[in-house]
């Protein structure tokens, strides 16, 4: 009995400090809030983005004794996300049926199922029910394919396969690296335009940001105005992401 109590006060004081420490740990750091307003990236787009921003500048009155609190603004560019996730496979039932038993005439489907990892053909032929491993496990070996080095195109494998006009622009320009990743996830969904998600397009941001404990009436007014600025520019096509994350 002895024992066992002596364990249980140990337990409670270890997750005394470890609670303490993570609260030491949060006093040291601060708390970052952003809003990030994307929009497919074109010279258009990123002025009218600018056009937005500058109306709102013009236009609004912060109201705080420190300007600070409105947070910043800032643009960057935001290259296409070639890597698949697990949300990317939009038909998994149909995608993994063609993987399980590749047509005859589908040279694309037959050749990932050769770049497979051995786990991940366990799974394809141990049951015709599709779990969330398996889509974990085919988001990861996408990646491996796609970022392989090698150019997924030969007109064989290929052929009966529509190609978009951007990945036969890109096709022609002989790629490597990065630019050829981004070939191989567009030809991979020229192959599969129903069962994976096209892939994201480069994208202007505008981020807005506030390193402060919580948000200002400055900063929540801004991103309301970027919002309604955005939304009537832009209309459904622009994304509108909120996160918060803590910084030394």
């Amino acid at each position: 009995m002895k024992l066992a109590a002596f364990r249980v006060i140990t337990w409670a004081c270890l997750l005394a400090m470890a609670s303490g420490c993570t609260s030491i740990l949060k006093m040291r750091m601060t708390k970052v809030f952003a809003t990030e307003y994307r929009v497919a990236d074109s010279p258009e787009h990123r002025e009218v983005s600018s056009n937005c921003v500058a109306r709102i500048i013009k236009d609004i009155e912060l109201g705080e004794s420190k300007p600070e609190l409105a947070g910043r603004l800032v643009f960057r560019s935001q290259p296409a996300l070639f890597s698949f996730g697990p949300q990317d496979i939009a038909d998994i039932e149909a995608f993994a049926s063609q993987l399980r038993v590749p047509g005859a005439d589908n040279g694309v489907s037959h050749y990932l199922r050769e770049k497979l990892g051995a786990e991940t053909i366990g799974m394809l032929q141990a049951s015709s029910r599709v779990t969330p491993s398996l889509r974990v496990a085919l988001a990861s070996n996408l990646n491996a394919i796609v970022c392989s080095g090698k150019l997924l195109y030969e007109s064989t494998r290929f052929a009966g396969v529509p190609l978009s006009a951007k990945t036969t622009e890109l096709l022609q320009q002989k790629p490597i690296g990065l630019r050829l990743c981004v070939l191989n996830r567009l030809l991979l969904n020229d192959a599969f335009p129903k069962e994976l998600e096209a892939m994201k397009p480069d994208q202007f941001v505008i981020a807005h940001e506030l390193q402060a404990a919580y948000k200002s009436r400055a900063f929540i007014t801004i991103d309301e105005r970027l919002t309604e600025e955005t939304k009537g520019a832009f209309g459904k096509s622009v994304e509108v992401v909120s996160y918060s994350y803590w910084i030394p």
